[in-house]
């Protein structure tokens, strides 16, 4: 899988008064022990080599009586999307890369690793959808996943897969009129008061 994400912020218009950006790794973060009030974790966790080291972290640098919240979507997230931009990218021998993303780390099996390092942990699980009611949205989404399905922004069919793709959602479109384009994308929030 690589290395951890790197923690990195860097505001649009510069420098923001109070505020200090950091770069660290998930899974050693430059922080000390109980150095933050709150840890959130949004959406990050799946792309992590060793979720649970994270979430180790996530708790060493969380004082007493913080909290630390984690986001991960449900198993086959936006599942619909994905099988059309893969499905293409087969046309011209793409494949999803391996260890681009934790497939071990989902709606389901976040509540056991929470439970793991923190103990006490609550759950909150929203079962949504992404409606798109036009193509121009789902194109923009569907090519947003490419790198997910193994297309890199600089293979030569890249060009080629996008059109396929625009030619299909348009066609899907035209021939479903006034009905949405639906796909599934739930998620759950994990919180955990970490106690003394």
């Amino acid at each position: 899988m690589g290395l951890y994400p790197t923690l990195t912020w860097a505001p649009a218009g510069g420098a923001i008064a109070g505020v200090t950006a950091i770069h660290g790794e998930a899974g050693n973060l430059p922080l000390r022990d109980g150095q933050v009030d709150v840890c959130t974790a949004r959406h990050m966790l799946y792309h992590v080599a060793d979720p649970l080291v994270a979430l180790s972290e996530f708790r060493r640098i969380t004082r007493p009586g913080g909290a630390v919240a984690v986001t991960v979507n449900h198993d086959r997230t936006c599942h619909r999307t994905h099988q059309l931009v893969a499905a293409h990218a087969s046309r011209y021998g793409i494949t999803p890369p391996d260890g681009m993303i934790n497939r071990t780390v989902t709606s389901d099996t976040l509540p056991d690793m929470m439970q793991d390092v923190f103990g006490n942990t609550t759950i909150e699980t929203h079962d949504n959808a992404l409606v798109f009611d036009r193509p121009g949205p789902l194109i923009a989404f569907a090519e947003a996943l490419f790198t997910f399905c193994g297309i890199a922004p600089d293979s030569p069919h890249r060009v080629q897969i996008l059109a396929d793709i625009t030619t299909e959602i348009e066609q899907w479109f035209t021939a479903h009129p006034n009905q949405l384009w639906r796909d599934s994308k739930g998620y759950s929030i994990a919180t955990a008061t970490i106690t003394g």
